[in-house]
């Protein structure tokens, strides 16, 4: 349900501005959805400083905020990554990921990072990098299929990546990790 917010209502409305300034709107009313919540914005010199668009709005204006930080509840959190282990092995696209809980790509991504604090993309970098120390520790497969079965292009995305994310190129981690199953090694030595 919609309710109508009137320049007197804004006032009375906390903006979070301590400063004492008092909130103006342009005449008229701003109609404002109750899933949201009101924010302030600065505009200085006919600048937004949020956009850097040109404005002709007061020093003060009104900017609409989602209400909170939303972030993926548990079921559509536990939803989203069952999705992604099942489909490791191709592309994972965020138009996927938001369909299988029902929010639009944007608002499912920004709810995603809220939640975990990363991006939908990192997270599936990095579910597919642990998929791959997964099979180099339990598989005789070469690179080249883990990578395939990791969603990946090719051995050197793979080594691109999992270097990104482990230091070091999948067949020395591996060649480590199979030296030393417990994985008891600190620091990896270096060619003297």
């Amino acid at each position: 349900m919609d309710r109508l917010v009137q320049p007197k209502n804004v006032n009375e409305t906390p903006m979070g501005l301590t400063d004492g300034e008092r909130v103006t709107v342009a005449p008229g009313c701003v109609r404002v959805s109750s899933s949201i919540a009101l924010g302030s914005e600065v505009l200085r010199d006919g600048k937004n400083d949020r956009t850097g668009a040109e404005t002709s709005e007061p020093a003060v204006g009104i900017y609409i905020y989602p209400e909170g930080d939303t972030a993926l509840s548990d079921l559509q959190l536990k939803r989203v990554v069952a999705y992604v282990l099942r489909n490791m092995d191709g592309p994972l696209r965020v138009r996927e990921l938001a369909a299988e809980v029902g929010l639009s790509p944007s608002h499912f991504t920004r709810a995603f990072s809220v939640r975990l604090g990363k991006s939908p993309y990192a997270f599936i970098m990095e579910q597919r990098i642990r998929h791959a120390r997964n099979l180099m520790l339990n598989t005789g497969q070469t690179l080249t299929e883990i990578a395939g079965n990791c969603g990946l292009a090719d051995q050197a995305h793979l080594t691109r990546m999992f270097r990104r994310f482990e230091g070091t190129t999948p067949a020395r981690w591996r060649r480590l990790r199979r030296s030393d199953p417990k994985g008891d090694r600190q620091t990896m030595r270096t060619p003297g």
